[in-house]
C-alpha cells in the first residue's frame, strides 16, 4: 500500500511537469528504557522490542517504518529515531 502512495505521487509529479522535492518526516523519536519483570524488577536480557508508530491522537498504527530492537543484559534498549521519506511537487 505504502509502495502504491509513493508510485502514486511520483506520477503526479512527473505529470505535472513540475518535478518533485523529497521530504523526510521523523515518525518516532528515538527511545530509550529498561525492560524488567514485572513480578521481580528483574531486567529482561534479550527481550525484544518493537516500536511501531501511531497516528496523533489514536492507537492505530500507520504505514511508517517499524523497528525491533534487541535488550541487553540488562535489560536496556536503544531504538533509533524512524524517518519516512516522501517526494511532494516542487513550487513553481
Amino acid at each position: 500500500m505504502r509502495s502504491r502512495a509513493l508510485l502514486t505521487m511520483a506520477l503526479l509529479c512527473a505529470l505535472a511537469g513540475a518535478g518533485c522535492i523529497p521530504r523526510t518526516l521523523e515518525t518516532s523519536p528515538a527511545v530509550q528504557g529498561r525492560v524488567v519483570d514485572e513480578a521481580t524488577a528483574a531486567p529482561v536480557a534479550g527481550a525484544n522490542v518493537t516500536i511501531m508508530p501511531v497516528e496523533l491522537g489514536s492507537k492505530k498504527p500507520t504505514d511508517s517504518p517499524v523497528t525491533t530492537v534487541t535488550a541487553g543484559l540488562d535489560g536496556r534498549f536503544n531504538a533509533p529515531a524512524l524517518f519516512d521519506r516522501f517526494w511532494v511537487p516542487a513550487p513553481r
